[in-house]
């Protein structure tokens, strides 16, 4: 299990704009390990991974929710947020997203998509 994963990490892209699938994959992957062999002696690793791999699928979202927070589309931009605090809310990417949250709130953007 903790190879399957570790096969799906290594496949993954550094680049957010490509398709992050492979990073999926490694995340229920070591989460399937982890769950069945917390003990094992790859288990640090496999954390130290499925952590880098949940951190770069938060960049995706925010790289998504950027895009459309700088095209205006608020709603949009919202909704990505929200998504990424909600899936990872340990990363990096979710203090910009609640960075950008709270500049949608506070200025009361908002339009129609």
């Amino acid at each position: 299990m903790f190879r399957i994963g570790l096969s799906y990490y290594n496949d993954a892209p550094t680049n957010v704009a490509r398709d992050l699938s492979s990073d999926q994959k490694a995340e229920d992957a070591f989460n399937n390990f982890l769950i069945h062999f917390p003990n094992d002696p790859s288990a640090a690793e496999a954390r130290k991974d499925l952590a880098a791999s949940r951190e770069q699928l938060a960049e995706k979202e925010l790289y998504i929710g950027n895009f459309y927070f700088k095209r205006d589309f608020y709603d949009s931009a919202r909704g990505r947020y929200e998504a990424l605090l909600s899936l990872y809310p340990e990363t990096q990417a979710a203090k910009e997203a609640r960075s950008k949250l709270d500049k949608i709130e506070k200025e009361n953007l908002h339009n129609e998509d």
